[in-house]
């Protein structure tokens, strides 16, 4: 590999470097995506439990409270109807005793007369004629005061009819209000359902993108493997050259030293002077020896 395809070779290694940095910066943020919507999703699920257990209550408490409504209308109507005996009992004394005098009247005209009979002289055919007249006002005295105790009984009667019926009404007020808040939660229950669709779609959405994600990084790496593999055996053949060559030269050099050196050892046989050069080299020689 020649020293361009080197350069090439290094550059697409840093490149690639550089994409895989970023590849599993996104990866990280795939992952932390779909924590957050698994966690969303397994807090709707608990949030439909509760609501599922909320409409279990809630038939029973509804059953309850319908119970309640029909006891207290129920009351309603027995009382009514108790009370419509009593004005029919009250009309009936009315009409068969002519009732239509004020009873204060009659019990007024009762002592006028029993003073009249213990005050004035009077015959005794006249004080026996007061007396059945008495006799007579307070038996109708007497039936008036029945139609005052039906009256009592009536109003005692239509205070508790008040009474149940208010009891009616707020038990349907709260069987309505209960419908009502159950008619929200099933609301609830259908947007728990909406926000669960959309969150699994996310979820498929999110976990494709990290498979991408990750079959990319396999793919890099396998890519940067080869040519780090590739740059590994250039720089092997370049140091093995580099090597070689410095052999050689080491090689040439001490062959130039063993060729002066025997030139030199030629010289001291011969009794022949001696240049600074051969000194040199023969000190040379021994350093190495």
């Amino acid at each position: 590999m020649n020293k361009e395809e080197t350069i090439k070779l290094k550059k697409e290694i840093n490149l690639l470097t550089r994409r895989l940095t970023q590849i599993n910066k996104d990866k990280e943020q795939r992952i932390n995506e779909l924590e957050k919507i698994r966690k969303d999703i397994r807090e709707l699920f608990k949030n439909l439990k509760d609501v599922k257990e909320g409409n279990s209550n809630f038939k029973q408490e509804l059953n309850k409270i319908k119970e309640q409504r029909e006891f207290h209308n129920k009351n309603v109507k027995d009382l009514i109807f108790q009370l419509k005996e009593l004005n029919d009992k009250k009309n009936e004394i009315v009409k068969k005793y002519k009732l239509g005098i004020n009873p204060l009247e009659i019990k007024n005209k009762i002592n006028s007369l029993e003073n009249k009979i213990e005050m004035e002289v009077m015959s005794f055919e006249k004080e026996k004629k007061l007396m059945a007249e008495i006799k007579k006002l307070k038996d109708l005295f007497k039936r008036c005061g029945d139609v005052f105790a039906i009256n009592e009984q009536a109003e005692k009667i239509s205070k508790n009819i008040k009474e149940e019926r208010k009891m009616a009404d707020d038990f349907h007020n709260k069987f309505k209000e209960l419908v009502k808040t159950n008619k929200e939660k099933n609301k609830n229950f259908r947007d728990i359902f909406k926000k669960l669709d959309c969150l699994r779609e996310n979820e498929e959405i999110k976990n494709k993108e990290f498979f991408e994600l990750k079959y990319n990084i396999n793919n890099l790496n396998n890519d940067l493997n080869n040519k780090l593999k590739q740059i590994g055996e250039s720089n092997l053949a370049f140091t093995n050259e580099r090597e070689k060559r410095i052999r050689i030269k080491i090689e040439n050099e001490e062959r130039i030293i063993e060729e002066k050196t025997r030139l030199v050892e030629d010289k001291l046989k011969n009794k022949m002077k001696l240049t600074t050069a051969d000194f040199l080299v023969y000190q040379s020689k021994i350093k190495h020896e």
